[in-house]
């Protein structure tokens, strides 16, 4: 079982990206406590716009790629049916400067590469989990 799946992306999540990106540097942001030394992981406090964009991300994605197939075959879950009125979990919006993506095995992180604009290359993520 893979631990991670590239997705797929479309022109919309890459605008809405952008999007996201724009808006980053107006927000409210704390670095998070971590129990590893060198790690840098920074938590985006979301305006409502903001949350509203990223939704909409997510949705894209989820549309652009099969993600209740990756979820359930890289996790070994069943994503259970969502019932009406029933409460969403609210994605975190977090910045990563050092470190790693770990998650308990109930959730599932969607990690975005966002590049600065004036990044001289790409960041490129191997199969292996090495960038």
């Amino acid at each position: 079982m893979p631990l991670f799946e590239v997705l797929s992306t479309t022109p919309a999540v890459q605008q809405l990206t952008r999007e996201l990106a724009s808006l980053l540097p107006q927000l409210v942001v704390t670095q998070v406590t971590t129990e590893h030394e060198g790690m840098r992981l920074h938590q985006y406090q979301q305006t409502e716009k903001c949350k509203e964009l990223h939704h909409t991300l997510l949705k894209e994605l989820a549309q652009a790629n099969n993600i209740k197939a990756v979820v359930e075959t890289c996790a070994g879950v069943t994503i259970p049916k969502q019932q009406p009125n029933e409460e969403r979990f609210a994605p975190t919006l977090q910045r990563l400067d050092n470190g790693w993506v770990q998650v308990s095995p109930e959730h599932v992180a969607v990690v975005t590469l966002i590049p600065p604009e004036d990044c001289p290359k790409a960041v490129e993520i191997q199969r292996d989990g090495t960038a």
